[in-house]
């Protein structure tokens, strides 16, 4: 089946087809990042993740008020070893604190690589993009010249078919955020 056919029976083909390949890619590289992590950097990884639930906020709701139900002398035959100011309570919450701010910490560095890593490829797969669009256009002026159309007089499409000056928007770039 030539190409013509597979685009008129299958519109939506490529640019499905494209999109997974995109995501596959994502996905593969995503998991060599993680293949690359050493032991305390997973362990962060799943510490931040049970960090953010609900489950949590509960375990340490219930630790706190058991704690200072224990420590406060309501209950008969208890006796307390961390009485009201609640001293080693604090420090442990405050020990625990630290921890987790690391884990943290730790997890928004592996995500930060990630996510350059996927503007990195998001800035090749535009800037091929640009390319095959410059050239789609560049096609059709010689197709319109072909029909007698003179296109000579439009500046902008005559601007548009100029290849993008990546210096200049690196420059316009740089001065825009006073790098």
């Amino acid at each position: 089946m030539d190409l013509a056919t597979q685009l008129h029976q299958y519109p939506n083909y490529f640019t499905q087809n494209n999109i997974e390949n995109r995501r596959r890619l994502l996905r593969r590289l995503k998991s060599r990042i993680i293949a690359q992590q050493n032991f305390m950097e997973r362990a962060a990884l799943r510490a931040t993740r049970f960090v953010g639930t609900t489950e949590f906020f509960l375990i340490n709701l219930y630790v706190i008020l058991l704690w200072i139900v224990l420590q406060s002398n309501i209950i008969p035959g208890v006796k307390p070893f961390d009485p009201f100011p609640f001293v080693f309570l604090i420090t442990s919450i405050s020990i625990e604190t630290i921890f987790l701010t690391i884990c943290i910490l730790i997890s928004q560095h592996q995500q930060e690589k990630f996510e350059t890593l996927r503007e990195q490829i998001t800035l090749q797969f535009d800037i091929i993009t640009e390319e095959e669009i410059t050239k789609l256009m560049q096609l059709m002026v010689l197709m319109a010249q072909k029909q007698g159309i003179d296109v000579s007089q439009d500046n902008i499409l005559l601007e548009m078919l100029k290849p993008i000056d990546l210096e200049q928007i690196e420059k316009t770039l740089e001065r825009q955020i006073d790098l």
